[in-house]
């Protein structure tokens, strides 16, 4: 099953036992991972999960990494029960140089054909990447057997997610943020999604007590961009 786009607030959790999340915002895959780990583990109870570092320097750290992965998939809890193995942030599954490697290609290709004949009774495998080629046989493989989350965000649905990431983090912080004030928070502080969930948890602090965050907190607060502040030399320019 293959989902596009950021998560809802509530999202569907995954059926199969394998999950890959990846895309080019990390902030939205190293959330949706935590999430759908944290949820697989409260599920399967005990304490055997694993979780392996994926992001590696070079092509020998990558193969350790997933020689580990590997054995934590084929070895089964000690008292019996479920298990969940996260390989996280892997970064070398896309257009890297690592990822480029005839050892790791070779390695991940095995590990992806093993998977598709693979008695996955008490085990769940969740992957977390950035860049994912889905040139290469690992993803294509993969994808006949995984749920497949693609979190990656086109440059024209940039403005309409990162005023949904601040709406969304200033509600959880009990705040309220008018679109326009919203808008004006991106215009400054860029569209990063990692960093406007930050700028919001800098606004629910400023404003304190108060429920509402105004246009005044944002331009007394917010981190300025360069561009924003390009933009700002340019009116003062102007009005002089």
């Amino acid at each position: 099953m293959i989902f596009a786009g950021m998560p809802a607030s509530n999202p569907q959790l995954p059926t199969e036992p394998l999950c890959l999340v990846y895309g080019d915002e990390d902030f939205l895959v190293r959330d949706r991972a935590n999430q759908v780990y944290e949820a697989w583990c409260a599920a399967a109870g005990g304490e055997d999960h694993e979780v392996i570092d994926g992001t590696v320097r070079n092509a020998s750290e990558a193969l350790e990494a997933l020689a580990k992965l590997n054995e934590a998939v084929q070895t089964l809890p000690f008292f019996g029960g479920a298990k969940v193995v996260w390989l996280r942030a892997a970064n070398f599954l896309g257009d890297e140089r690592t990822a480029s490697s005839r050892d790791v290609t070779d390695r991940l290709n095995g590990l992806a054909k093993d998977w598709e004949t693979f008695d996955w009774q008490g085990v769940q495998v969740l992957i977390s990447a950035g860049k994912i080629d889905k040139r290469k046989g690992f993803f294509k493989s993969v994808k006949k057997i995984a749920s497949i989350e693609d979190l990656s965000v086109a440059d024209k649905e940039r403005g309409s997610k990162a005023a949904l990431i601040v709406r969304q983090r200033l509600t959880e912080l009990g705040k309220k943020i008018t679109s326009h004030v919203a808008d004006e928070l991106i215009l400054l502080a860029g569209s990063s999604l990692q960093q406007l969930h930050t700028e919001a948890d800098k606004l629910a602090a400023y404003v304190g007590e108060r429920d509402e965050v105004t246009r005044q907190d944002v331009h007394e607060i917010a981190t300025r961009t360069k561009q924003a502040q390009a933009f700002a030399l340019g009116d003062a320019l102007g009005e002089r």
